[in-house]
């Protein structure tokens, strides 16, 4: 990019990802490619990257000409030996993938969490090695009759919630072998 932020060299990966000839991306800037929020925040972080004078990252969400969206990951570096001035280069990868799994991943754990808390039989997760009490639902803890806070982060060895120790050995004896 030149000082103006205007495209000035690309290659056909850059084509590729925005689905367009090259040619086309000379001479525009990538915040065409952006909603007004993306394209303030990409102007800022050129900004940034002109102040530190070092490299930085950021993601954003480009439109392509068709109308679709995908999120991108731009490694920036200013670029003060350019033919065209103190600009910038720039790297920029199609995470789209990456955000949706992240997405999807984000959505499974609030499910399961949801799932724990409101169960109605007691659950809680502990450390197998020492019995660390990790997590316990409000079943759990209405039961034994602790707060959140006495109860998490303390093992069940000391707050006594197992009465045969030796029990617990031996399941644990029996988690360990199938990586549970």
């Amino acid at each position: 990019l030149d000082r103006s932020f205007m495209i000035r060299e690309t290659n056909l990966k850059a084509a590729s990802l925005f689905r367009i000839p090259g040619k086309t991306l000379i001479g525009n800037s990538l915040s065409i490619f952006m909603e007004k929020e993306e394209a303030d925040a990409y102007t800022h972080h050129l900004m940034e990257v002109r102040e530190r004078g070092s490299q930085q990252s950021c993601e954003r969400v480009f439109r392509r000409p068709d109308g679709s969206l995908f999120h991108g990951h731009l490694e920036t570096s200013p670029d003060e030996d350019s033919l065209f001035g103190n600009g910038w280069r720039i790297a920029l990868e199609d995470i789209t993938y990456r955000k949706k799994a992240e997405e999807a991943l984000r959505k499974s754990e609030e499910k399961f969490a949801k799932t724990f808390r409101s169960n109605p039989a007691c659950v809680g997760l502990s450390r197998l090695r020492d019995g660390l009490i990790i997590e316990a639902n409000e079943a759990m803890l209405t039961l034994l009759g602790y707060k959140k806070d006495e109860f998490i982060g303390h093992t069940i060895m000391k707050l006594g919630v197992w009465n045969d120790l030796k029990a617990r050995e031996r399941i644990v004896q029996t988690l360990k072998p199938e990586g549970r």
